[in-house]
């Protein structure tokens, strides 16, 4: 308490390693964790001829992996927005005989109904019962999951030409577009007004040229041209799902690229994220998340300044769905 009785966080003082002033843990806690786990499963992807039998490797220095505990859960989430879990099966994995720096097999003896959740959880505890780390694997693609959550209905989907700009609706749904950008002027829905924006490219630039507008089949297609090879599709569903195909082109070196969606930041209180969580990831620290339902309160930590964690801002790997 150097600086007026607060944390001194100027410069290389400020307290950003894997946990804060008063131990509070930040993701790469868990990165590390899993990192140098002495549990060591190298399967990272259930391929559709997965058999229940995961490749481990024993990491231990002494202890062969018979002395360790395994168990596994297989978890389901729901179809509806707000996300939720809607069952849950556990068991128990009998421990291999892998002996120390050895290949060898956790055969997990799942149940025959596996394939209907959407998730599997493996944790290992060591002799003493200390959790070792816990892994996930997914189950159900993104694909699959948002065929459940997106749902059509019986109504239909009408466009309005109104001067210079378009308007389509769809139920209780109204998105209107600005025909001299491109980009979505407004959202309603139910009568109340959402300042949702639509979205930005992010590290690509490029300069709008037209918008073209069309049905197909009982769906309607607003398609917006840039001139850099950029272009985007919206779908208006019946019902009023918005559904977003987009691509583009990049020369040269770039820091990033993808889009990214506009939301008044002020409004926002927290998310229900579907994803690997609950902690946000780096290119260079993917390790130590589980996918999984996490609700996270807003808030505008600065690692090294402030230390409410898990952060709220960030980039999250193995993204379903997400509420805000």
């Amino acid at each position: 308490r150097d600086k007026n009785d607060s944390i001194d966080t100027w410069g290389n003082q400020g307290p950003d390693g894997i946990l804060g002033p008063y131990h509070e843990k930040e993701g790469s806690f868990y990165t590390v964790k899993e990192i140098w786990s002495p549990v060591h499963i190298k399967t990272t992807v259930l391929n559709p001829d997965f058999d229940g039998k995961l490749e481990v490797e024993n990491r231990f220095l002494f202890s062969n992996l018979n002395l360790s505990d395994f168990s596994y859960e297989l978890v389901k989430f729901g179809n509806n927005f707000p996300l939720a879990e809607t069952g849950r099966k556990a068991g128990v994995i009998k421990s291999p005989d892998i002996e120390v720096g050895e290949h060898g097999t956790l055969n997990l003896e799942l149940p025959d109904d596996w394939r209907s959740f959407d998730v599997l959880y493996v944790t290992a505890f060591d002799q003493y019962g200390r959790n070792i780390n816990t892994w996930s694997w997914k189950i159900t693609t993104p694909e699959d999951f948002s065929a459940r959550i997106v749902t059509s209905n019986a109504g239909k989907v009408e466009a309005t030409d109104l001067n210079n700009q378009l308007i389509v609706s769809s139920g209780s749904t109204e998105i209107t577009f600005d025909k001299a950008s491109g980009e979505i002027a407004s959202v309603k829905s139910d009568g109340k007004s959402i300042p949702f924006g639509g979205f930005r490219f992010a590290g690509v630039s490029r300069s709008f040229r037209e918008l073209k507008s069309y049905s197909v089949n009982d769906d309607y297609v607003v398609e917006i041209l840039y001139d850099s090879s950029c272009y985007a599709n919206w779908t208006v569903v019946k019902s009023g799902w918005l559904k977003l195909e987009y691509g583009y082109s990049l020369k040269g070196a770039a820091d990033y690229a993808g889009i990214t969606f506009t939301y008044p930041e002020n409004l926002v209180t927290g998310a229900t994220l579907l994803a690997d969580g609950p902690y946000r990831v780096w290119k260079n620290r993917l390790k130590g998340t589980q996918f999984g339902v996490f609700e996270k309160k807003y808030n505008n930590t600065v690692t090294g300044q402030s230390w409410e964690y898990p952060e709220f801002k960030g980039y999250y790997s193995g993204f379903y769905a997400v509420e805000i």
